[in-house]
């Protein structure tokens, strides 16, 4: 079950873009934003982000997350 912070988080980082520019708009380090996808991640069971390029860019399984995201 998701919690509000797990919610305002991956909203951010799709909002923004990047785990950097998310962690400016939440007023958090960027290394905080980082673990927290990665502990968002690990208790779904799910990669969200793809982390291979220069910026993390949304995975289906985050795409087909956010509509339930965005309704919490």
């Amino acid at each position: 079950m998701l919690n509000s912070d797990d919610v305002a988080l991956f909203l951010a980082v799709l909002d923004h873009g990047s785990f950097s520019a998310a962690a400016r708009a939440l007023r958090r380090v960027p290394s905080a934003v980082s673990m927290g996808i990665a502990q968002l991640e690990a208790q779904l069971d799910l990669q969200l982000f793809d982390r291979s390029g220069r910026e993390p860019r949304p995975t289906a399984a985050a795409r087909s997350l956010e509509p339930q995201a965005r309704r919490v």
